[in-house]
């Protein structure tokens, strides 16, 4: 959802994706990181593909965080527990 959003909104020229599994924590870590043109404050809490994103994150009892700036990109933050 993450990557579709950016190719259809964020006019990025460059996208950044790192996965990361903490064994320690236990946590599954997943960073998405655009140079596109960015949202404000209110688009962040009320776009469907954001709030769908946050559910299905959540539903999984992780935690999604979101940072964006007009004109300043986005990145995006996944933290999944995993079991082992």
């Amino acid at each position: 959802e993450a990557l579709t959003n950016i190719t259809k909104h964020a006019k990025a020229s460059t996208v950044d994706v790192f996965v990361s599994l903490n064994k320690q924590s236990q946590l599954l870590v997943i960073h998405i990181k655009d140079d596109g043109i960015g949202v404000n404050k209110a688009s962040q809490k009320s776009g469907f593909g954001l709030i769908g994103m946050r559910e299905r994150i959540e539903s999984l009892g992780g935690v999604l965080l979101i940072k964006s700036e007009p004109q300043q990109g986005m990145m995006i933050t996944a933290s999944i527990p995993v079991k082992q």
